[in-house]
């Protein structure tokens, strides 16, 4: 198995580099290589094929022909042991090795799996992948009492599901509110206060110290003991502390790494011929003007497309991302992007709430370059709009209080507005 381009990871970032080689080179051998045994699928809808909305099929990221149409030699439920950089050499858990001209570590992030008493009981479970998804689902007949540990974006999608699906939920966050990475403590309320409309409970300011076992079977789950010493009965706990990039199998080689994969503008790690995109990487944040993981949809698809020219021959650069974040609860649309939540007084900050109406925009400037928004209800509607003037870095002082009144084009200038209606 030698191959000119070899991507590890099957998910967005893989799939958008196979995309981009083959409009360079239609020919050229390429493999993807994933521990994964299934077709490329979107992570982002788990939640929906748990509750039941979404069909596996629905859930595929592209059509089932679509290694086939692509060239593509797919090596699914294949599990990567090592990279040998110097021979240009895959290590595969079976015994095999892949080799490679050019290589995309595509390999996402993985969940992060506190140490604690009981966390290999069964019933407890994570909520990354398909088969976290399909593990849960497979146990619903007996499922009468869900715990979550962790109010974030995973956690409350888990939660949503099983309180569709009848399910007693209690979320259980650290932190003083849900969602506190990606919304300021107004927005966090109103996201709050609709899962306990829905029946979830809430519990901020704790955390999972245990997992208790069942008293009837000491293998299974029986319910939490949280950080304040109070227990809470359940046969299920949903992990969901938050992701780490996936670089286990790189510790000790040569490849640079902080928190994430170090990469350039280009998607090229400091070795040569060395790509990487995705969850696992390093980005530059244009709003803060840091590298950080931003373990974001669209932008590890975009990152392996840059890698995938790149690794072709064609010169392609990403000039940074914006951490904007969308998620939908119960139908509820929530949009977030950049400095959401400021904590000096160097920031302007703009804001609106209409708690009836469960509606809420917020616009936050430095020196009047939009840095950070926060829309929940009806004003996601225009979002966009302001996520594209913070990525310009555009400076609106002289019409900032009639693009709040209005996130809409209507509210640009002339000039302004036929540039971003025309292009020109």
């Amino acid at each position: 198995m030698n191959y000119k381009y070899l991507i590890i990871g099957n998910s967005a970032a893989g799939i958008g580099a196979v995309e981009a080689i083959r409009q360079v080179d239609p020919l050229g051998s390429l493999a993807i290589l994933s521990d994964e045994p299934v077709h490329t699928y979107s992570r982002a809808l788990i939640s929906f094929y748990l509750s039941g909305k979404v069909s596996k099929e629905r859930m595929y990221y592209r059509p089932l022909e679509y290694y086939q149409s692509k060239n593509v030699h797919a090596l699914l439920g294949r599990r990567a042991k090592e990279v040998d950089f110097e021979r240009r050499r895959v290590k595969l858990e079976d015994g095999e090795e892949a080799g490679f001209e050019k290589l995309l570590i595509a390999t996402g992030g993985r969940p992060i799996r506190p140490k604690m008493d009981g966390i290999d009981l069964k019933g407890v479970h994570s909520f990354q992948s398909l088969a976290d998804a399909e593990e849960v689902r497979v146990r619903l007949p007996g499922l009468k009492k869900a715990v979550i540990a962790g109010g974030g974006l995973i956690g409350l999608q888990a939660a949503e599901a099983l309180v569709h699906l009848g399910r007693e939920v209690t979320v259980v966050e650290l932190m003083d509110r849900v969602l506190s990475p990606v919304l300021d403590a107004q927005a966090s309320e109103i996201i709050e206060g609709l899962f306990a409309e829905k029946g979830a409970v809430i519990r901020t300011q704790a955390g999972v110290a245990a997992i208790l076992p069942d008293q009837n079977d000491s293998e299974k789950v029986g319910g939490i003991r949280l950080s304040t010493g109070e227990e809470v009965a359940c046969d299920t706990v949903i992990i969901a502390v938050g992701v780490v990039p996936r670089t286990e199998i790189f510790t000790g080689s040569a490849l640079k790494i902080n928190k994430g994969i170090v990469v350039n503008q280009k998607s090229e790690t400091n070795l040569p011929g060395v790509y990487a995109a995705g969850d696992v990487v390093e980005s530059y944040d244009l709003i803060t003007e840091t590298v950080r993981p931003l373990p974001i949809w669209p932008k590890a698809y975009q990152g392996g497309w840059i890698a995938g020219f790149n690794m072709a021959g064609k010169p392609a650069e990403n000039p940074g991302d914006i951490a904007m974040n969308a998620s939908h609860f119960f139908g509820f649309p929530a949009v977030s992007a950049g400095i959401h939540d400021p904590q000096t007084g160097e920031y302007e900050v703009l804001s609106e709430a209409i708690p009836e109406k469960r509606y809420y925009k917020k616009l936050v400037l430095k020196n009047d370059v939009p840095v950070g928004l926060v829309c929940l209800g009806d004003a996601v509607d225009h979002a966009g709009i302001i996520a594209g003037l913070m990525r310009e870095k555009a400076n609106i002082g002289e019409y900032k209080q009639e693009l709040f009144k209005r996130f809409a084009l209507v509210s640009l200038p002339e000039g302004l507005r036929r540039q971003k209606v025309l292009g020109r």
